[in-house]
């Protein structure tokens, strides 16, 4: 058998007689078939072959579940949330917590628990089937699932890279990328059609962005967007947000950025606009944090920003001090996009929904927590 510099657990639990979502009989341990590294359009999976590890993402062969509310009336630096069937989750990253429910209206006490054990998760993703988190500081990635109406945790991939930080799932071709935030690796994973066996298929490595703290990209057509990190000076590199091929990752654009916002946290396309979060300047001051929207990623170079001069939409729409964070898009009851912008803030943190009319102004800013 190969060796990987990657440990796979598997929770402890009772295996079921008879499983509804994987076949009987298997060894839950084997080593089987990885399908082969993604492109655009996903091939038919080959036959047998030891050379991937998986993790079985059937609830039963082994699985735990916290089955309990949580315990916190506020939000401690949530980073993330979303919505995947009729399910929410915020990523209460300070309580080591991610929860759910199918109100978003319910007091954050009457939410129920994913997992209260993590250590500061960032975000989750899902393809339906099942669901993916990036557990930061453990520098794992766990998996879950749900049956019956509940979610149970059914394994986990650790020694992923450091500081794994952020994680999407691509369906144009079947992928979870989940980013090391500090040392420019990308693992792809992909769940085996038909099955709840995801596989680490692939592991990309961006030496540019080594060192350097990447806290999220952007999938986009063909492309995928790296925000701009906190750049050492002893990298030679200054700080860009770095533009790659999705398949290939070869680099395509470098797009300088002014300092005043290097310290970047997300890239949101929305209606021809890029809607960009700050956490910090170049050199980590907290301070320079703030929200702002260009016309094109060219237009961040330190001439053009310093001319420009953005408005701060963080301040003009949402809180007067803080940190954005990500921003994520749920559509409304009618099909109708509509955003989430988490915040961190001295005075308490939230989470705040809004729109973008056709002039592309942020309108009904409401903060939900």
């Amino acid at each position: 058998m190969p060796h990987f510099n990657l440990k796979i657990i598997f929770i402890p639990a009772l295996i079921l007689a008879f499983l509804s979502l994987t076949a009987c009989g298997k060894d839950s341990t084997a080593l089987e078939t990885a399908p082969p590294a993604p492109t655009s359009t996903p091939s038919p999976t080959p036959e047998p072959t030891p050379d991937f590890p998986y993790i079985d993402g059937a609830i039963g062969v082994n699985s735990t579940s916290p089955d309990e509310l949580n315990g916190y009336d506020f939000l401690s630096v949530p980073t993330y949330i979303t919505k995947y069937g009729d399910d929410y989750f915020i990523v209460d990253c300070y309580h080591n917590t991610i929860i759910y429910s199918d109100d978003i209206t319910l007091p954050l006490k009457e939410w129920n628990i994913l997992d209260k054990n993590l250590s500061m998760p960032h975000t989750i993703s899902s393809d339906g089937e099942i669901y993916v988190v990036d557990d930061t500081e453990s520098a794992s990635v766990k998996i879950y699932a749900k049956r019956d109406g509940k979610f149970s945790k059914t394994g986990v991939f650790t020694d992923i890279g450091v500081r794994p930080h952020f994680c999407t799932y691509n369906e144009k071709n079947k992928t979870f990328y989940i980013l090391s935030s500090m040392t420019g690796e990308m693992y792809l994973f992909r769940r085996m059609e038909g099955s709840h066996k995801l596989y680490l298929t692939e592991v990309k490595r961006l030496d540019r962005l080594n060192g350097i703290y990447v806290r999220s990209f952007t999938i986009e057509n063909d492309e995928i967007i790296f925000v701009s990190g906190i750049t050492p000076e002893e990298s030679g590199y200054e700080p860009a947000v770095v533009v790659c091929d999705l398949d290939s990752f070869e680099i395509k654009e470098e797009y300088p950025v002014s300092s005043a916002i290097a310290g970047m946290v997300q890239i949101t396309p929305i209606d021809g606009k890029y809607y960009i979060t700050v956490s910090t300047d170049a050199y980590g001051n907290a301070e320079a944090s703030r929200m702002i929207a260009a016309d094109s990623l060219s237009e961040l170079s330190p001439d053009n920003y310093n001319e420009k001069d953005y408005p701060d939409l963080y301040r003009e729409f949402f809180a007067d001090e803080g940190t954005p964070y990500y921003i994520s898009c749920i559509p409304d009851d009618l099909g109708e996009p509509e955003y989430f912008l988490c915040s961190h803030q001295n005075s308490g943190h939230g989470i705040y929904r809004f729109k973008v009319d056709a002039e592309n102004i942020i309108t009904d800013v409401e903060e939900i927590y």
